[in-house]
């Protein structure tokens, strides 16, 4: 008896082995019906599909909709952090984004996600001290999606803005460095309009962001980390946040264009203004800079039995 077991386990797990290999070489085709129509899928699966695309089997499902890109940007910041130093620095500054749209058909609510990862090396206007920083800035949002008309698109809701990163000046040996981590609930708003279809679309963006409370970590003018983390001198190092002490502004704008069928590019400006003004410290960074990035848009398709 048990033999046998073992002998029909053997047997299922090679031909599903098998099976798997054939997908693998041969796409899958649809299937069709006597009277036409597509057959059902297995339940809970999902496929991936080219923007455009359909699967004959999923085809009256609901699907989510997703355009994903990849950018950098190269430009120029303005940096002012009093717990370091009085002078203002100023230099380059890099960026890589991630961002992701993800809208559910037939539902008005999209998803948005921005990851960014930021460097740069400012220097004071004598050139006696550098700042080095490094940053990593989290959005995560939920939108409501308006269409306009037929060609123009608004996203409107809230986000979630997370920055933690670290600053180190050179030319300092009391406080050479300094941390940043913050918090903060965001309006933000996304136009999306579709300027020229068919063969080579062109689109137009335009988002932006700016706080409406969070909260933030800050020193004390003069007060040392080894005071807050080695002898446990708290003294209200965290603070709330808002327009009214920290008002901070993000913008990006953009043109998509396509080169041939499956290759959109995107260009466009990148202007980030930070600042901070807690604790009788103030903190500012401003960036100006051009991004330059490689648009996928893709399905996500459920099917079922």
């Amino acid at each position: 008896m048990e033999k046998t077991v073992i002998q029909k386990i053997r047997r299922t797990t090679t031909v599903s082995l098998l099976a798997g290999l054939c997908c693998l070489l041969v796409p899958p085709q649809p299937c069709r019906a006597a009277d036409g129509q597509s057959c059902p899928a297995p339940p809970d699966t999902a496929v991936c599909l080219p923007d455009g695309a359909e699967a004959g089997f999923a085809s009256s499902l609901p699907s989510k909709h997703v355009i994903n890109t990849q950018m950098v940007s190269a430009g120029v910041t303005d940096i002012l952090d009093t717990y370091l130093s009085a002078e203002k620095f100023s230099g380059p500054e890099v960026r890589y984004l991630s961002h992701t749209l993800r809208d559910r058909v037939g539902r008005p609510l999209s998803t948005e996600i921005l990851h960014q990862v930021i460097l740069s090396s400012a220097d004071t206007r004598g050139g006696g001290s550098t700042l080095l920083t490094a940053m990593y800035n989290l959005h995560w949002g939920l939108h409501h999606l308006w269409r306009l008309t037929p060609r123009l698109s608004l996203r409107a809701g809230g986000l979630a803005d997370l920055n933690i990163g670290v600053m180190y000046d050179t030319g300092n040996s009391n406080n050479p460095a300094q941390a940043r981590l913050s918090l903060s609930v965001d309006p933000a708003v996304l136009l999306h309009w579709q300027i020229l279809d068919g063969r080579f679309p062109v689109a137009l963006q335009y988002e932006a962001a700016l706080p409406l409370v969070g909260v933030a970590f800050s020193p004390q003018y003069g007060q040392s980390y080894y005071e807050i983390f080695s002898r446990g001198n708290y003294d209200h190092n965290v603070v709330l946040t808002g327009p009214w002490n920290a008002l901070t502004y993000h913008q990006m704008a953009t043109v998509d264009f396509s080169v041939g069928r499956h290759t959109t590019f995107r260009l466009g400006y990148l202007g980030d203004y930070r600042q901070m003004k807690v604790n009788s410290l103030k903190y500012h960074q401003f960036t100006h800079a051009f991004v330059i990035g490689w648009v996928r848009t893709f399905n996500i398709v459920p099917v079922s039995r």
